[in-house]
């Protein structure tokens, strides 16, 4: 019998990936991801669904990501508050496994690679309500993963809270969350203002539940015209820009992650309302 005995994890496309960190739209990507008190458009269901509230009409959002590794990722979301639901999926081929026929993991003298396709793909359902001046959202999230070797499903849930003061916008995000314990849910909170009227700034902090670990994003999105956004921001050191194009109807964004270690990436979405 083959006995799996190593495989190889891909940061962007590949296994052990957090799909749901990838997921989005290249106008908050190229903001760094500091999107949790912003969440104005369809993306929210990833960044705070508490902010579907905040959406006019309806939406329609779809990303498409080109990954290293001969991966993408494609996530697209329908929203009319207070409801949404999210389709996405990671798709990685050629990834080496290493494997051996004997069942003794220790006795190396027959191993060989093979390359298998990864699969892994999720559905988020949204809703929020209003309580006093706050908004409260959810999301319910099935997730499934698989290879030629194994197949996991999973289930978790979000929970955001958002706050529109005079100058300020905040968004708190409890992700990832389960009935089990989970030791890898996130706490996000994040601050917002627009300046001059033009200039919108994001500051947000993410952090592990059970490590004492702390992450920081910021980004700035530049209503340059009433038709272009220039947009930059920070992630956990990588360089983020981006910019986007506004019509009456639709809206098409692009994002340029320049990370640390493996190679820089490209984000291309586009969001229709009516």
């Amino acid at each position: 019998m083959e006995t799996l005995i190593l495989f190889l994890i891909l940061q962007t496309g590949g296994m052990g990936v957090d799909i749901f960190e990838l997921s989005g739209s290249a106008r908050a990507k190229g903001m760094g991801d500091a999107f949790a008190s912003v969440a104005d458009d369809a993306s929210s269901i990833f960044y705070n669904p508490a902010g579907i509230l905040n959406t006019e009409k309806f939406r329609i959002l779809y990303m498409h990501s080109e990954l290293a590794f001969e991966s993408y990722f494609d996530n697209v979301s329908f929203v009319k508050k207070p409801f949404g639901i999210s389709y996405l999926r990671l798709v990685s081929s050629d990834i080496p496994y290493i494997v051996s026929k004997d069942t003794n993991i220790y006795d190396t003298t027959d191993l060989y690679i093979e390359r298998i396709n990864y699969i892994s793909h999720g559905i988020y359902v949204s809703s929020g309500f209003s309580f006093k001046s706050f908004n409260i959202g959810a999301n319910f999230k099935v997730f499934e993963q698989r290879t030629k070797y194994f197949k996991e499903k999973d289930y978790k849930f979000d929970l955001g809270f958002f706050k529109n003061f005079e100058i300020l916008s905040s968004g708190i995000l409890l992700r990832d969350m389960d009935f089990k314990g989970n030791d890898y849910s996130f706490l996000y909170f994040g601050l917002s203002s627009l300046i001059f009227k033009e200039i919108l700034i994001s500051l947000e902090i993410e952090r592990p539940f059970k490590k004492d670990v702390y992450k920081f994003k910021s980004g700035f999105e530049w209503n340059f015209s009433k038709y272009f956004k220039l947009r930059g921001g920070i992630k956990e050191g990588d360089f983020t820009i981006g910019a986007g194009i506004l019509t009456k109807f639709v809206e098409v964004d692009y994002a340029f992650i320049m990370h640390s270690e493996i190679p820089s990436s490209h984000r291309i979405s586009v969001e229709f309302f009516f």
